[in-house]
């Protein structure tokens, strides 16, 4: 049982003391100004919020992010059975930001540009609040509740990691993970492949995936992505060329005027072991809290480099992995 109580001690952002959440002797600041959360005070309004439904258990399908990032101990939670996932948000400026932008793309008036975006994004069930600890989860459809073992890959696109006002340190930190990713235009941030002559599921580390080199990727990601079946593989490769394309053309077409892409994921994923006739493929971007509006990124005083990478790194991360897709049929028709 987990002991709960309100205690009085003194805010570290304060001279005065603050409410503060004691679990189990744990102190959780119930502080709501933004200087300790980074967000406004109304998203921290709990009571706003539908309560977590009962009967919920860690995600298993889960292939890159925080994976024990709350106090529930899981980042992702389902309830088996219903095709819903709730994801846990950071109570500061990047978990009011998330939900901020499925609420305006999912909003009843939003612009023909966002009403597009839905096509390219998991649909929007609303934001929960969790009745035992001070955490908010955001509702979204489970892209692979239809999947028996799935194949799972996490694309981070883009040529920068960091928007438009970022310090120097966070730069260098951020070039520093991957130092491919100007090349690619992207970075694999997980993977989840089953193979079914031996009955084992291979999800490399955060290591493997950051020491992919470019001449690597077909071999190492793509093709067992898409399995060794090569009637399968086309058909797999063909259907996310297909989307990935028109995600492209909305992007180039509509969506860089209104929003850039910092930060977010392409997620793709199939049955490892449905028909090899029809074979299901998902891609979908994930992953939002650090979006920027077009208007953010040409403030007068961001460096003119770090806004031409926002408007184009994104495409090229698509461009580079549509190749590699195209390639891994070319490849295995050579067989």
């Amino acid at each position: 049982m987990f002991r709960m109580k309100v205690e009085s001690l003194q805010c570290r952002s304060h001279a005065y003391n603050s409410r503060f959440l004691s679990v189990s002797g744990t102190y959780i600041c119930a502080c709501l100004c933004s200087t300790c959360t980074g967000a406004d005070a109304s998203f921290m309004c709990f009571g706003q919020y539908a309560l977590l439904p009962d009967g919920l258990v860690p995600y298993s399908f889960q292939v890159a992010g925080h994976t024990n990032s709350t106090r529930s101990g899981a980042a992702l939670l389902h309830r088996p059975g219903i095709p819903i996932i709730y994801k846990s948000l950071c109570l500061d400026g990047r978990g009011q930001r998330e939900a901020a932008f499925y609420r305006e793309v999912y909003d009843s008036e939003a612009p023909e540009t966002l009403r597009l975006l839905r096509n390219f994004v998991p649909q929007y069930i609303g934001v929960f609040h969790c009745l035992h600890f001070r955490e908010l989860y955001l509702g979204l459809s489970d892209l692979f509740a239809s999947l028996r073992r799935p194949n799972i890959c996490d694309f981070k696109l883009g040529t920068v990691s960091y928007g438009p006002n970022a310090t120097q340190p966070k730069i260098t930190h951020e070039e520093s993970k991957y130092i491919w990713r100007r090349t690619l235009g992207f970075l694999l941030c997980g993977m989840q492949i089953h193979d079914s002559t031996q009955d084992t599921v291979f999800q490399p580390d955060k290591n493997f995936c950051r020491s992919i080199a470019p001449h690597e990727v077909l071999d190492k990601v793509i093709l067992p992505f898409l399995g060794p079946d090569p009637d399968r593989l086309r058909y797999l490769s063909h259907s996310y060329v297909q989307i990935i394309t028109n995600l492209l053309d909305w992007f180039e077409d509509q969506g860089s005027s209104y929003i850039l892409f910092c930060c977010t994921s392409l997620l793709l994923g199939h049955d490892a072991v449905d028909s090899p006739l029809d074979p299901s493929a998902t891609a979908k971007l994930v992953d939002f809290s650090h979006w920027i509006e077009v208007k953010e990124a040409s403030v007068p005083n961001s460096p003119s480099a770090i806004r031409h990478d926002l408007f184009t790194g994104f495409a090229h991360g698509l461009r580079t992995l549509r190749g590699f897709l195209v390639e891994a049929v070319v490849v295995k028709s050579m067989d």
